[in-house]
């Protein structure tokens, strides 16, 4: 019934009355859950309806049956759909459903949360969902994870009102040991930052305490786990901390030797940041100079030797940034250089922003820019074009091509010529050790002793084939068998 309500209009209002009388008065549960299918598919514009399923659904989530949870929170989530407000009521509930046994129902009621967050309670949900990351193990703690990231960034960010309190969440989510999300964290880090420029004050501070966590270098140095956190504090910083109150202890965190035990991506970036970061404090504390370049000049070599070529690559490129800057008797104006070249700002750019930029005027993007290449094809190569001025010269080369093809052509040969061929093979065959010689050739009556064994090709008859007559004797070692 449901599935035919699309295509009869007036179906619809003919089933609101006994569907409403079956779920109000039905004992079972099978048919309860089919009525509110229906409802769900083909009646969801009548709002009554609508409350009445879910009010019902309720009977369902608070059942001690497993199979008759999930079936309703099943139901919920495609009400949720069309409904997102109207499930609001039975927040508390599906979050009671996280602490169940049953991890489908976990998972059901996690996919529920993501449809049920408004401004007003984004804090008090994410809060509740940080409360059983702690209790959590295994793969429900990713999904927990992935859970808390996926609701706060919905829809850019849509529901968050304070950005300091999300970095917040996001440095306690970093305080989980053996994640595979590391990575999606990392990345949180880097979009809140760049797009929200007020909070990139709070955000290097947080990223100077995340940098001096020992257990980011010591705990999961593999690639994809929570060590990649680090690779958006090092970025952060070097591009966005350049009023760092305490420059050379960042540089020491940068240029740790245990760095060198982290994933290659992140060691170039820990180096290449630190360049920033030097500079920038050089040109703003000239005396600091000579502290900052002894400590990068005995911290880069550890780099410079690292397998990874990139990170050696910078390391070596950063060396020689600090020799000249150590040559010169005004490094500060060294410095300063190097601050000009990270200044321009990188701002984020839409994935459609191409579209949006107008074609100059006299721009064909549709014309060919170049001549198209020549062809493969042979018969294209030897082709004369009229209108090239080279048309003898490949005219020679058809010519050179049409003369060999006349050389590689085997002549019609007489029959003389044939006889000659014919003594010459049986010579070089009577002369040849090696070669078991033929039974005596008995010849077709008709047959010339010049025209072979059977005469030319042309003129085999059917007559010449005794096909019915007994096979000749074999020879074997000389007898006749």
């Amino acid at each position: 019934m449901g599935a035919l309500t699309p295509l009869e209009k007036r179906l619809a209002k003919k089933l609101v009355a006994p569907l409403t009388d079956i779920m109000n008065s039905t004992p079972a549960m099978s048919l309860l859950y089919e009525c509110i299918n229906t409802c769900t598919v083909g009646l969801s514009e009548f709002t009554n309806v609508i409350r009445l399923c879910i009010a019902k659904l309720r009977l369902f989530i608070e059942d001690s049956d497993q199979n008759l949870k999930y079936l309703g929170l099943l139901a919920l989530y495609n009400i949720m759909k069309t409904h997102p407000k109207a499930v609001l009521e039975h927040r508390d509930m599906v979050i009671f459903c996280l602490d169940d046994e049953d991890i489908t129902i976990r998972q059901r009621a996690l996919d529920l949360l993501t449809g049920m967050v408004t401004r007003r309670n984004l804090m008090e949900i994410i809060g509740k969902l940080m409360d059983k990351l702690d209790e959590a193990e295994g793969p429900y703690r990713d999904d927990l994870v992935r859970k808390v990231i996926e609701i706060c960034s919905q829809d850019n960010y849509k529901y968050i009102t304070d950005f300091e309190w999300y970095i917040n969440v996001l440095m306690e989510l970093t305080h989980i040991g053996r994640t595979a999300h590391g990575a999606l964290i990392r990345e949180q880090f880097m979009d809140v930052c760049i797009r929200v420029q007020v909070t990139r004050p709070y955000g290097v501070s947080s990223m100077i305490t995340l940098l001096k966590d020992p257990r980011m270098v010591g705990e999961n140095p593999e690639a994809g786990g929570m060590c990649e956190v680090l690779y958006a504090a090092a970025y952060i910083i070097g591009e966005f901390g350049s009023g760092s109150k305490q420059p050379k202890i960042v540089l020491e965190y940068l240029l740790q030797p245990l760095a060198a035990s982290l994933p290659n991506h992140v060691q170039a970036v820990f180096v290449h940041n630190s360049l920033k970061v030097a500079a920038a404090a050089i040109k703003r504390q000239p005396a600091a100079a000579a502290d900052i370049l002894a400590l990068m000049k005995a911290r880069l070599p550890a780099f410079s030797h690292s397998t990874y070529l990139e990170v050696q690559e910078r390391a070596c490129l950063l060396l020689e940034c600090v020799t000249l800057m150590e040559n010169s008797p005004t490094p500060d104006v060294l410095a300063g250089e190097l601050v000009a070249v990270f200044a321009e700002a990188l701002n984020p750019v839409a994935a459609k922003a191409q579209k949006k930029v107008p074609v100059p005027a006299g721009v064909d993007l549709d014309a060919q820019i170049n001549s198209p290449p020549p062809s493969d094809d042979e018969e294209d190569l030897y082709r004369r074009d009229d209108d090239d001025e080279g048309g003898d010269f490949w005219e020679g080369d058809r010519d050179e091509e049409r003369r060999r093809e006349k050389e590689w052509k085997k002549p019609k040969l007489s029959r003389e010529e044939k006889r000659r061929q014919r003594e010459q093979r049986k010579q070089r065959v009577a002369s040849n050790p090696y070669y078991l010689g033929d039974s005596p050739v008995v010849r077709p009556e008709g047959l010339s002793e010049d025209e072979g064994e059977y005469g030319e090709v042309e003129t085999l008859t059917a007559d010449m084939l005794d096909m019915d007559g007994p096979l000749p004797p074999m020879e074997v070692d000389g007898r006749r068998g």
